[in-house]
This record gives structure tokens, C-alpha cells and sequence, in this order.
């Protein structure tokens, strides 16, 4: 699980983790890798989870990219896809706009993953971002 606070007035976004990989941050047609201090997955030992919470700046324009671990977890021709696949995958569709950088990640983690069957476990992408209106 991952609990986002995106704060438009104060262009700032507050997140704590519980099991969930990282996320991807989109600021000025480049992409980062962005691990918020991990959490114990919910449930796991009832009454000794540690969660902390990060806060990073969000100006207008940054978008936050947010996913399910099937779309980093899926296999390639050259193994897992991983952290470090699906990142390199983002920033070679940084340029593009919110929906379209989307569509064309999943894609692409698609193609890779053809070769080998295919995604297999669901896949899910959720693109979160201010604009310079105030608004999310």
C-alpha cells in the first residue's frame, strides 16, 4: 500500500509506504526513480509497524507515476524487467504528455515482455501531477 497527501497550495506531496516499491517522478521531461523509506506491508506483524512519512516538492508541471508490481516484475528476453528496466523505459518517454507516457510504458513493458508470454500478474498505472493552476 502507498498513502499519497499531493498538496497543490503548498506544491508539496507527503507519502508513506507499506510494501509498496517506489514510484516514478516526471519534473521537466526527465524521470527518477523516487523510494520513500519502506514500511512493513499491512498486516504483516499487527501492532509493530514502523511508517514513516517523506515529503517532496511537487512544482507545477511534475507528475508522480504510480503502479502495480506487475509492471516492473514482468519478465524480458534478458531476465526481470525490474527498477532499473522500467526506468530506463520512462525516461526514453519522458517527453511525452500524461496520458500518452502512460499508455506508451505499458506498452513497452508489454513488447519487452512478449518474447517470454507476456505480462502475467495485473497491471495497473495511476499518473498523478499539479498543474500551474493550483489544481491536481
Amino acid at each position: 500500500m502507498v498513502s499519497l497527501v499531493l498538496s497543490p497550495h503548498r506544491r508539496t506531496l507527503r507519502t508513506v509506504t507499506a510494501g509498496h516499491p517506489g514510484f516514478l517522478h516526471r519534473h521537466r521531461g526527465e524521470v527518477r526513480w523516487v523510494e520513500p523509506p519502506p514500511g512493513l506491508p499491512l498486516g504483516l506483524f499487527p501492532g509493530q509497524g514502523d511508517w514513516r512519512e517523506s515529503e517532496m516538492a511537487m512544482p507545477d508541471g511534475d507528475g508522480i507515476v504510480l503502479f502495480t508490481d506487475g509492471l516492473h516484475e514482468g519478465r524480458t528476453a534478458g531476465g526481470r524487467l525490474g527498477e532499473e528496466g522500467l526506468l530506463r523505459l520512462a525516461g526514453r518517454l519522458a517527453h511525452l504528455e500524461a496520458q500518452t507516457f502512460v499508455d506508451a510504458l505499458v506498452g513497452g513493458a508489454s513488447l519487452l515482455a512478449a518474447p517470454i508470454g507476456g505480462l502475467r500478474d495485473d497491471v495497473a498505472v495511476l499518473h498523478l501531477s499539479c498543474d500551474g493552476g493550483g489544481g491536481v
